[in-house]
């Protein structure tokens, strides 16, 4: 912990992959380096010697380096959709103490965390992460849907 400085955040593995993930999907943003091609071009522009890096580790920039950041931004902004609106189903139901609303919190809690942690490694790959990921998102909607008519 005594090494760990944030005058040297740039030199941290993760966030200097990042910025090269950026820098090598800036030379085609509009469509994306196409599927699966990150890895094979990450390392013939960078040339890692001590690691392989076989994806971006943060969800949307994935979605941008494949299809590009048209994409990662159309799903962004849905994912923020649906928390905004599920967020203000809970916030109507906030006073109410029924096993209902309990359950909306837990799963819009759970939600946060399952999409904050896409963004720091990208663990959709595993079909069970994926699976819990989708069923999720669609419990958000779900309480925004249902909480919504009330």
């Amino acid at each position: 912990f005594s090494e760990i400085s944030f005058l040297k955040i740039l030199e941290f593995r993760r966030i200097n992959l990042w910025k090269d993930s950026i820098n090598l999907i800036a030379s085609r943003p509009i469509f994306g380096l196409g599927a699966a091609l990150f890895p094979i071009l990450y390392s013939i522009k960078y040339e890692p010697v001590y690691y392989t890096e076989q994806h971006t580790h943060n969800l949307l920039l994935e979605l941008a380096a494949g299809y590009g950041f048209l994409v990662s931004i159309l799903f962004s902004i849905f994912i923020i959709y649906l928390l905004v609106s599920s967020w203000k189903c809970l916030d109507k139901e906030y006073k109410t103490n029924n096993y209902d609303a309990f359950i909306n919190k837990t799963w819009f809690a759970s939600s946060v965390i399952i999409i904050s942690s896409q963004m720091s490694d990208v663990t959709y790959y595993d079909g069970r992460i994926s699976i819990i990921f989708w069923i999720l998102l669609s419990g958000l909607r779900n309480i925004s849907l249902f909480n919504g008519k009330n």
